[in-house]
């Protein structure tokens, strides 16, 4: 198989787990010309407040998954505090050792996967006081030139934590798809084991 045939064999795979997410963007070279060019003050100011909806949503969304991975941390820690308490009982069986290693590697894997979400925090762009004040006083001369300074930056923080959002949410499945594997692994042990019990108490 070629390298090229296993790339997009890949691609297809992981668009099947993870789903694409589709977004068409403009350049900053686009956004420029377009705000260089003769604009309603109206339409500066609908444009403005629609870019404020964007980064409130980036925003909302990015809250969103932080708060699922702190679940997803605690989930994993619980399972592999159950793991724990288990594991003198389940050494005996050589099927429930591998179950048991299976279920801790996926624990793991799901625990690493929330933290990578949660670390790319400390990536999180933010407009600045020095896009506040903006240090060329052109724009400070009017109120519709500084509103299109402002659409600028706030174009370039959009695309950058919308790329960022984007990659915490692939984590975050990778994260929630290992935790389920776990979960349904360890509950499908736990009902076998009880209803090999209960057979055998009958």
């Amino acid at each position: 198989m070629k390298i090229t045939d296993a790339r997009t064999i890949w691609h297809k795979l992981r668009s099947a787990i993870l789903g694409r997410t589709v977004t068409n963007e403009r350049t900053a070279s686009e956004v420029d010309s377009l705000l260089d060019g003769t604009l309603h003050e109206g339409v500066t100011k609908e444009l403005f407040d629609f870019g404020r909806y964007l980064l409130d949503q980036n925003n909302a969304r990015d809250a969103a998954i932080d708060e699922k991975a702190t679940s997803i941390v605690g989930y994993s820690a619980a399972i592999l505090a159950f793991l724990v308490t288990r594991e003198s009982s389940w050494t005996h069986s050589p099927a429930k050792l591998v179950a048991l290693v299976v279920i801790a590697a996926l624990a793991i894997s799901a625990s690493a996967y929330a933290g990578l979400a949660l670390r790319a925090a400390r990536n999180w762009n933010e407009l600045s006081e020095a896009t506040w004040f903006p240090g060329d006083t052109h724009f400070l001369s009017d109120e519709d030139q500084l509103r299109r300074y402002y659409l600028t930056a706030m174009h370039q923080v959009h695309q950058e934590n919308h790329k960022l959002v984007n990659q915490k949410a692939d984590q975050m499945i990778w994260a929630q798809i290992s935790v389920a594997a776990a979960s349904i692994l360890l509950g499908s042990i736990l009902f076998g084991s009880a209803v090999s019990s209960l057979v055998g108490h009958l």
